[in-house]
């Protein structure tokens, strides 16, 4: 289906922000689907676009991730500019927030009217993915917007950073966001407010940056 881009466009500020109204992907779906009906798409049909686009996403968040892993633009363990203290401060921030996260993940798949409802949706997302993905074009282009989208968001911490007078690489400051934006996805905070913060700072922690920059930069970004 072909969607007017203005609308579209305008449409992504207003999911911003639902999501302090309504946390997590059911504040995206939601104001997605009721968009897309206006245009004569079925809601069924919109759900799993929005599927579709969250799990295009999320790969090419694993392969940024695993790229600053293995580049070592990213780190979990403090280097010599970083005090020990500060390094576990950091490690303490993400053991809370992904036992948060892995605490809702588990709470989908044991209740069962969380299960009955988000489970099916997310087999059939999947398969709709797939699908799409043989279609090399359509592939690429998909892959290729989320892939940029993931790179203006590290470019604009990537400014902060350097607006604070310290500079990482932009390969860093993306995996930064991308692990942000993964852990905090999946915990269900308005807006993701405080746990974007902290988790920027605790990633940004090893690499020798100090919490108050950190958080100065998070408020920026």
């Amino acid at each position: 289906r072909s969607i007017p881009l203005r609308p579209m466009v305008i449409l992504q500020p207003a999911i911003t922000f639902i999501s302090f109204a309504v946390p997590g992907m059911a504040g995206r779906v939601t104001m997605e689907g009721a968009f897309l009906y206006r245009y004569g798409v079925s809601p069924a049909a919109s759900v799993t676009k929005g599927g579709i686009d969250a799990f295009a996403g999320f790969l090419v968040q694993l392969v940024l991730l695993l790229i600053a892993v293995l580049t070592g633009a990213l780190v979990l363990v403090p280097n010599s500019s970083s005090d020990q203290s500060q390094a576990t401060w950091s490690w303490w921030v993400l053991l809370v927030v992904v036992g948060v996260a892995a605490a809702t993940v588990i709470a989908v798949w044991r209740v069962p009217a969380l299960h009955r409802r988000i489970v099916p949706q997310i087999a059939k997302s999947w398969a709709a993915l797939a699908e799409v993905l043989t279609s090399p074009a359509r592939a690429i282009g998909l892959l290729g917007a989320n892939l940029l989208v993931q790179v203006l968001w590290g470019f604009a911490l990537w400014l902060a950073l350097m607006a604070l007078a310290t500079p990482q690489s932009l390969l860093t400051c993306t995996a930064v966001v991308v692990g942000t934006s993964l852990l905090q996805g999946l915990v269900p905070v308005p807006g993701g407010i405080g746990v974007s913060e902290a988790v920027i700072a605790a990633l940004l922690a090893p690499l020798g940056v100090s919490a108050e920059v950190s958080l100065a930069a998070a408020s920026i970004w």
